[in-house]
């Protein structure tokens, strides 16, 4: 994981937003390789795994990982490459015209990782993957239905899981685009900007800001 994606890390556990503390044990070419991460507020642990952040659920991250194949591709399982006609329209939906910043990417849209990362200069997160999925971008493994990064993260997002959908609106930057499967529903912050038989595409909202009225003190 880019070492400036991993100090945007932020505990998603129920209480007040509170950053993930990182020590670092290994950075090359700051790609923050291995480490830990944890919550000073709930106590909640992390660590990282061949620039992987695995969430310690149980007390104890799994003791081995597809982290040797993922990296040499002897035994991983390469997720299918999408059609250039597929990138394209994902790219499009997303709105990346540019290269920069981070995009979040998730279930059947993990297949896109590598193909934005050619196109263009991005950071991809690839949200709760599946074990077997053999992706060159960085996964956050075990948060099922949480994203661990603070507010306005992420330029864009594509998934799939509603609940997962739900926790990364507040990651994506506001007016940054989050794109699902049709069948998902759309949170209230997105707007809708488009949709066919197949996938809806969303802009985030400024969500307004409520100050409390207070009585004026008596002159």
């Amino acid at each position: 994981m880019r070492l400036e994606l991993a100090e945007r890390l932020q505990c998603p556990a129920d209480h007040r937003p509170t950053p993930l503390v990182v020590v670092a044990s290994e950075v090359i070419d700051r790609d923050l390789r291995r480490g830990t991460a944890g919550c000073m507020q709930c106590g909640r642990e992390a660590r990282f795994r061949e620039g992987d952040l695995w969430c310690d659920t149980d007390g104890a991250v799994p003791a081995s990982s597809n982290e040797g194949s993922k990296r040499d591709g002897s035994e991983a399982t390469p997720a299918p490459s999408p059609t250039l006609e597929a990138l394209d329209r994902l790219q499009a939906l997303l709105g990346l015209a540019e290269s920069g910043g981070a995009v979040l990417l998730g279930g059947r849209y993990a297949a896109y990782a590598a193909g934005l990362q050619a196109r263009l200069d991005l950071m991809v997160i690839v949200a709760d993957p599946d074990d077997a999925l053999f992706t060159s971008a960085a996964r956050v493994i075990g948060w099922a239905d949480a994203v661990p990064f603070t507010e306005g993260t992420f330029r864009a997002a594509a998934l799939d899981e509603p609940r997962l959908i739900e926790a990364a609106v507040r990651a994506v930057r506001v007016g940054g685009r989050l794109v699902a499967p049709i069948a998902c529903a759309r949170p209230a912050t997105i707007s809708l900007l488009a949709a066919d038989a197949v996938e809806w595409v969303g802009a985030r909202v400024a969500t307004p800001t409520v100050i409390p009225l207070q009585r004026a003190s008596p002159s």
